[in-house]
Order: structure tokens, then sequence, then C-alpha cells
């Protein structure tokens, strides 16, 4: 009983932190201020008051769901006409960026005390959770890569929105979910978002990567595209889920982690600044040779979560469907894909380490 009020007071605290510093941020109009000033004051709160805070999977999970049924109601009919000329271009895209990103990651390895398998897995631009599972497989140093994949997340994060909002776009900064909301059709109507969570709880029992953020986002599409009349989500809560997110990636990084592997963290984050450059350079030829726009083109191969490159892509007014969409088809492919590719490229080193 005890320990359930310390934790629920440590949520208080974790929220509390979170709100300011994103409230913070949003008054100073720094991009995505509810995620990125969420993440910068519970950091620096852990780091100089030495506190530690709480913020549980389950609540992360229901956020991230909340997030994603916001991202589905962007899209549409059109939608799908809109993307599938662009999918087999945009996968050879991603396999050039994951191509770049292997050899970078081997060719640091060599000068560095870190093996080659954790120094991969550890800066392909791929999901944390993904990552970390495939690490097991592979016999790689798990908390080495955790670091670095939240090294390579933070540094995207922090950099591509200011980049895209101040050099690729001349739409003004907006923080509204929705570009043409409207108000709730029918209270009633908002048991449908009940299904969007059971798929995402479903999919998250079936053990499918990113089950909360996949399940959510399709169930609330799909229902969108069949002409179910969904409502908006009320945006304080939008704002709140976001707030939570951020809070749960600063509390998911580990510091005695962070200490161990703080040398290299410096490397890999230039290692993710030019990936981030690449994925500039090959967006900026997706938006020659296609109609989309420039700010949506980079959003879309930019080497980003699909929820933050998503989100930045409603604040500057790109086509957030085509965005969402484009990223989520990464995502899949490196769920469905990546693990085993690296599991066979790797598989000569994973088998003479297991005889040792």
């Amino acid at each position: 009983m005890l320990l359930e009020k310390v934790k629920w007071l440590q949520f208080i605290e974790t929220l509390l932190v979170a709100l300011v510093g994103g409230s913070c941020f949003y008054l100073l109009k720094i991009p995505l201020p509810w995620i990125l000033g969420s993440i910068t004051f519970t950091i620096l709160y852990r780091v100089i008051a030495k506190r530690n805070l709480h913020c549980s999977k389950t609540v992360n999970n229901v956020v991230i769901s909340v997030i994603s049924i916001v991202l589905g109601l962007f899209f549409s009919r059109s939608t799908i006409t809109t993307v599938l000329p662009y999918i087999a271009p945009y996968l050879l895209i991603t396999i050039l960026i994951l191509v770049i990103s292997i050899q970078n990651s081997l060719a640091i390895s060599k000068f560095i005390n870190v093996d080659k398998i954790t120094s991969v897995i550890g800066s392909v631009p791929g999901g944390l959770v993904q990552m970390v599972a495939t690490s097991y497989n592979l016999n790689a140093n798990v908390s080495m890569v955790a670091v670095l994949q939240t090294v390579r997340m933070l540094t995207v994060v922090f950099i591509v929105p200011f980049v895209v909002i101040y050099f690729f776009t001349d739409s003004p900064v907006s923080y509204q979910p929705l570009k043409n909301a409207e108000p709730a059709i029918n209270f009633l109507n908002y048991g449908w978002y009940i299904l969007s969570f059971l798929v995402g709880w479903i999919m998250m029992k079936k053990k499918i990567a990113s089950a909360y953020i996949i399940g959510p986002l399709l169930a609330t599409a799909i229902l969108n595209i069949i002409g179910i009349e969904l409502p908006e989500i009320p945006f304080p809560i939008f704002v709140l889920a976001q707030i939570l997110f951020g809070a749960f990636v600063a509390n998911s990084i580990a510091f005695d982690d962070l200490l161990g592997a703080w040398k290299y963290c410096g490397l890999y984050s230039i290692l993710a600044v030019f990936l981030i450059l690449i994925s500039f350079g090959l967006g900026y030829l997706l938006y020659l040779f296609t109609d989309l726009s420039l700010a949506t083109s980079i959003l879309s191969v930019a080497p980003g979560g699909l929820v933050e490159m998503s989100l930045t892509a409603t604040a500057v007014g790109a086509d957030s469907s085509v965005v969402t969409s484009l990223q989520l088809v990464r995502m899949l492919f490196i769920i469905l894909v990546v693990p085993s590719i690296l599991t066979r490229f790797f598989q000569k080193e994973v088998k003479i380490e297991q005889n040792h």
C-alpha cells in the first residue's frame, strides 16, 4: 500500500515537472513543445534534484494510443491513392538510409571499444524497443544499445523539427492536432475509440512490436476511411498525452548506463546528424520527382519516429496523412524485415560468440 502511494506521488511529481517544461517550450514557441519540453525538464530535474520519478508503461501505452488515434484521424480514402505511387521509391530510400547507417556504424566500431554488432544495432534508425529486442537475440550489449538508440532518437527529435520549421516551410507553426477540427458529432461516437484501444491491446498480447502505435492508428484510419463519423480528440487530452509521452521517454533513460557509454554518445550523435543530412538530401530528391511539398517529403524521409515526425507535420502544415503513411511503411519494414536481416548479417559473429 505504501509503495503504491509513493508511486502515485512520484507520478504526480513527474506530471508537474513535465507540464512546466512543456508550457515553457510552448511559450518560447519551440517546435514540438509538449514533448521536447517534457523530455528536457524531466531529464534536468532527475539530474539536478537526484529524484526518482515514475511514469508507468501502462500509462505510456494509453498516451501512445491517444496520439496514434489523432494521427489516424488524418487518413481518408484519398490518402490511399495519394500514397500508393510513392511506396516503391520510398522503400528504396529507406533501404539506402539503412545501408548508409550500417556502413557508418561498422566503420566507427573499428576505432572505438564497441563491438560492431552493438554499434550497428545502436545506430540503425529503428524503434528503441525493436532494436533492444534484436540486441538480445544477437548477444549485443543491451544497455549500450538502449543508450545509443536513445541518443540517436533525441538527436533526431531535437534537430529535425527545428530545421523543417525554420528552413523548409513558410507556414506558421500551429499546435492544434487537427487542421479542420469540428465539434464532436455525438458523445457516443467516442465509443468507437474503444475499438482502437482494443486492437492495440490484442496486438500487444500477440507480441507485435509497437502494437500501441500501429493498432490504434490503423483501426482509427480504417474507421475514418469507411465513413464512420469520428469526433476529434479534445485538445487538452492531446496535449496531456504528449507531455506524458515525453516524461516516459525521459524516465526510460538509465543514467548508470548513460554514464558508462557517455564517451561514445558524442560520436553516435554525429552519426545521427550525418544521417539526418543524408535524409534531407533524399527528401529533397523525393520532392523534385513527386508532387509532394518539400516539408512533407523531408518529414517522410527523416529518420525520426512516426509520432514525432507526424506531429511536426501537423505543426508546419505539411500533409500529415502522407507523412504518417510513409513513416508507418518504414516502421513496418523495420519491424518485419530489419531484425532478420541483421541476424543473418551477423550470423557468423553470433556463432563465434556462442562457441566461446
